[in-house]
């Protein structure tokens, strides 16, 4: 009979491990601000809304389209006016009538750019096409960041919630025992055995639990929450977001890509525009050699004179005599060339992650099935019949453990396979500038 209670006790501890297994996708029950529970859907929104680096992209991307109306705008014209007094004891005798004379002049001058404006422009024009380009990749990562740190998060709270089932099963089946060990019908070996159990059991749940408030903070922290403390709950499960990016799943496993699919995520095109743009600043530092006029136009009126009123045209222009821009045309010279090689440089590596994502989905998808769909049937199978096994007399109680053991192992595994293919698709999501829907 006691040997009975004692295997009814760790059946029991079985039992509940399989329920927290059965439970581990159900909805997180970590501590919570007051706050309802968080949707993938709801987190992508506020990390849209309010992620730190997605707003400075936003604020560089506001910032170029500034620069684009003032590199548009013409310059100011001059104007000028002078007067003049003087007494009749200074004019020369017969120049004017007596008393004072007025002398009063007027001009207006505007400067005329030859060749630079439509550049500055061009160069303005690229400088916001990369900002926006930069902008539309830095979303699409963050997107792929959150839902990473969402799935991260689950997958940290349903294993520390098996863990923490297992070691309080653990933990009822040593005390248990204990007791058959002062009724002298277990060895004291096997007493410490089942207690040894108990405590990985234990030290694995403090450090599965301090793992999901790390991830959850980490989430939060990708959200733009100002004092981030771990104190949200998340409304989904891993079973219910394995759908997401079922599109983009079925081409990520087809055979054949398209080599050039990566050349059009944001990074990518922000450098081919910012080639544009040291171009057209090349083109601007060539055209700075050419002078350019300030027209003038003006009126006079001057009483000594016997006509007091004349109009006068003029022009005036710096004479490129001692500069012609040489400094200035080669460092634009060598900035364009940079951008080039800059361009060959972020397609390449956009190429290779991209490559890296999906042989890394391919691998944690062949994982999943692996894992979710043959270790895990077998481990229960084979935790069923310890059990049986040993409640019957024909296992012993390290046999037992070992199978305990192997289960609850699997079963951490396949959960972390199916946030790790879900992490994986996202990943490639961001590699190719994309995002999951």
């Amino acid at each position: 009979m006691p040997r009975k209670l004692a295997a009814s006790g760790l059946v029991l501890m079985l039992a509940v491990s399989g329920a927290a297994w059965a439970e581990s996708s159900s909805p997180s029950q970590s501590p919570s601000s007051g706050e309802p529970p968080l949707t993938l859907a709801a987190a992508r929104s506020l990390a849209l809304a309010r992620n730190w680096e997605l707003l400075a992209a936003r604020a560089e991307l506001d910032l170029a389209a500034a620069q684009r109306i003032v590199a548009g705008a013409l310059p100011n014209p001059q104007l000028s006016a002078t007067l003049t007094s003087s007494s009749s004891e200074n004019l020369a005798p017969g120049n004017g009538p007596s008393g004072s004379a007025n002398v009063s002049a007027i001009g207006l001058s505007e400067l005329v750019e030859i060749g630079k404006r439509g550049n500055r422009i061009h160069s303005s024009e690229s400088a916001r096409s990369a900002a926006q380009a930069r902008f539309e990749f830095a979303r699409a990562s963050l997107d792929a960041a959150v839902i990473k740190g969402y799935v991260a998060a689950l997958a940290a709270d349903a294993a520390a919630r098996i863990n923490r089932a297992s070691a309080a099963s653990l933990a009822r089946a040593a005390d248990i025992a204990a007791a058959r060990e002062s009724a002298g019908e277990i060895s004291r070996v096997e007493r410490d055995q089942v207690a040894i159990a108990a405590g990985r059991f234990e030290a694995d749940t403090k450090s599965a639990e301090a793992a999901a408030l790390q991830a959850r903070i980490a989430l939060q922290v990708l959200l733009g929450v100002a004092d981030p403390d771990g104190r949200v709950a998340l409304a989904d499960d891993a079973e219910k977001l394995r759908p997401l990016g079922a599109a983009l799943a079925a081409r990520a496993l087809e055979p054949a890509t398209t080599p050039a699919e990566p050349d059009a995520r944001g990074d990518v095109r922000a450098a081919g525009h910012e080639a544009e743009r040291t171009l057209a600043e090349l083109k601007l530092q060539k055209a700075l050699r050419i002078p350019d006029p300030t027209l003038e136009v003006g009126w006079q009126h001057d009483q000594t004179l016997p006509s007091p009123n004349s109009f006068g045209l003029g022009v005036s222009f710096t004479l490129p005599l001692l500069s012609w821009n040489k400094g200035g045309i080669r460092a634009a010279e060598v900035a364009h060339d940079s951008a080039l090689r800059s361009v060959e440089q972020t397609k390449a590596r956009a190429r290779s992650e991209v490559a890296a994502a999906r042989a890394a989905y391919a691998a944690a998808v062949a994982r999943r099935s692996l894992v979710y769909d043959q270790l895990l049937p077998k481990a229960e199978s084979v935790q069923q019949t310890v059990a049986f096994a040993y409640e019957k007399g024909g296992a012993s109680l390290l046999e037992l453990l070992e199978a305990e053991r192997n289960a609850n192992d699997l079963r951490l595994a396949a959960l972390g396979t199916i946030a790790e293919s879900l992490s994986a698709l996202a990943d490639l999501a961001g590699a190719l500038g994309e995002t999951l829907e």
